[in-house]
């Protein structure tokens, strides 16, 4: 299940998850078992060498969270074979900056050229849950060696082949997308931040717990500036066009800050979470954050397109004949 082009709320919605045990590694921070309704068994038709490794991880997690909320044993065997081809893929190489990390082995966009191969904190993070999490259950210390080594890049700068970036006035950020100036990708930059933090509580690790702190001070530091007046900002990207939230993501950072806040006990991300939420509930701003979110599709393409598929011109021109069918997003 997906959101669709426009990243609608109203085709799918993830919530805070129900089953977190804060005595140990159980469920997840988000529940992802959503996306597990439209798999049938392993492999996932989509998964290809070099990609996908988002996608895998939050599978793999949805597929835990039904393991831990239902008992199935069958969750529990899709959640490890997730868990194997994340050990199988994984960069091992001492010498090398991108050691630790899953490749995206082709050039992709995100407001700028990001040349091949390259890494995202992102996947980082959330293969590090989910490699955890079926490590507590099986023992298997191949999960928790992997998810140990999954930290690597974040101990180097995007501008050194690793996935932080530094934030004015201090702390660090786990960037979704490593371009430079920093995008800051607020979904991203959560997912990862959980992932330090369970290999930092889990594991002891003294770099995860060093990086955990750093990672906090960061996203509690930039918070704020998530918040337009009226709905929140998908990146903080300096650059215009600003790139507002959809629905879907709107809906999410809901859910993360209102998770953040359980984990933390922050105000800020209380107070966040309630100021997005009654953003969500007026149609008025819903309308508005839609008619951005169009503008900026026919600027900025929504999906990352290699390089040699098709120019910028011809991405704009279908971006523009998927916005001709689509319309405004209603609450559900």
């Amino acid at each position: 299940m997906d959101a669709g082009f426009f990243s609608s709320s109203r085709r799918l919605r993830l919530w805070p998850g129900q089953h977190v045990d804060h005595s140990r590694l159980r469920g997840y921070y988000i529940d992802f078992r959503p996306k597990t309704l439209s798999e049938d068994g392993w492999p996932p038709d989509w998964l290809r060498p070099g990609t996908g490794f988002v996608p895998l991880a939050q599978l793999g997690l949805g597929y835990f969270e039904t393991f831990v909320a239902e008992g199935d044993a069958e969750s529990f065997e899709l959640a490890r074979r997730a868990c194997d081809h994340l050990v199988e893929t994984q960069r091992r190489d001492e010498g090398d900056p991108h050691d630790g990390g899953w490749q995206h082995t082709f050039g992709f966009t995100y407001r700028v050229e990001l040349r091949a191969p390259w890494l995202s904190a992102m996947p980082q993070g959330q293969a590090a849950s989910l490699l955890l999490r079926v490590h507590a259950e099986t023992g298997d210390d191949r999960y928790a060696e992997t998810a140990l080594r999954a930290i690597r890049p974040f101990l180097r700068a995007v501008d050194e082949g690793g996935v932080v970036a530094a934030v004015d006035g201090g702390g660090l950020f786990g960037e979704e997308y490593p371009t430079v100036p920093s995008s800051h990708v607020f979904n991203g930059g959560v997912f990862a931040l959980w992932g330090v933090r369970d290999v930092a509580e889990t594991l002891g690790d003294a770099d995860a717990k060093a990086l955990h702190r750093e990672l906090l001070a960061g996203l509690t530091r930039l918070v704020p500036r998530y918040d337009l007046g009226w709905w929140s900002r998908y990146d903080l990207y300096p650059e215009p066009p600003t790139n507002v939230a959809s629905s879907f993501y709107h809906h999410l950072h809901v859910s993360q800050l209102r998770a953040l806040h359980d984990l933390y006990g922050e105000p800020v991300f209380l107070e966040l979470a309630d100021r997005f939420t009654a953003y969500e509930g007026r149609r008025v701003l819903a309308g508005r954050a839609f008619l951005h979110k169009v503008a900026y599709r026919l600027v900025v393409p929504r999906h990352p397109i290699p390089f040699a598929s098709r120019s910028p011109a011809a991405a704009r021109l279908e971006n523009l004949l998927k916005v001709s069918a689509s319309r405004p997003i209603r609450r559900l």
